[in-house]
């Protein structure tokens, strides 16, 4: 016999424990910084916002295994660190234009590039939307 354990978790509860979760992360954003100050403002909150992006379609594009969400997961971190390792020894305030369009494109399109494999892996449109699954 199987027993079920209740949840008693309120969905107020969910959403707090998943907004420090987003807090966390973003509190570990300045690691990967380049400099100090106003000048990486807009690098930080654009990472925040593509890692936002990529976790959001994580939840929201169907793929069916754990596994292809992990890869799709993994391509957007190796994306992410091949753009900090080719911007490494750049100055940032001669290079702000570049250092910011490549740690943004990069894992852009590294994550773009691992749903279309996903995508065409399948061989269907993978939104639940689409679907009619919702």
């Amino acid at each position: 016999m199987t027993v079920y354990k209740a949840s008693f978790r309120t969905p107020t509860s969910r959403y707090i424990s998943g907004m420090r979760s987003l807090f966390a992360i973003f509190l570990l954003a300045p690691i990967t910084a380049h400099a100090s100050g106003g000048d990486i403002v807009y690098l930080v909150v654009g990472e925040f916002v593509v890692l936002t992006l990529v976790i959001t379609s994580l939840n929201v594009v169907k793929i069916v295994t754990f596994e292809k969400k992990v890869l799709v997961f993994v391509a957007y971190l190796i994306g992410a660190a091949l753009s900090l390792w080719l911007t490494n020894k750049l100055p940032y305030s001669d290079n702000l234009i570049l250092i910011n369009t490549v740690c943004l494109a990069t894992p852009v399109i590294a994550w773009l590039s691992a749903l279309w494999l996903m995508y065409r892996s399948k061989g269907r449109n993978i939104t639940v939307r689409s679907r009619g699954d919702a």
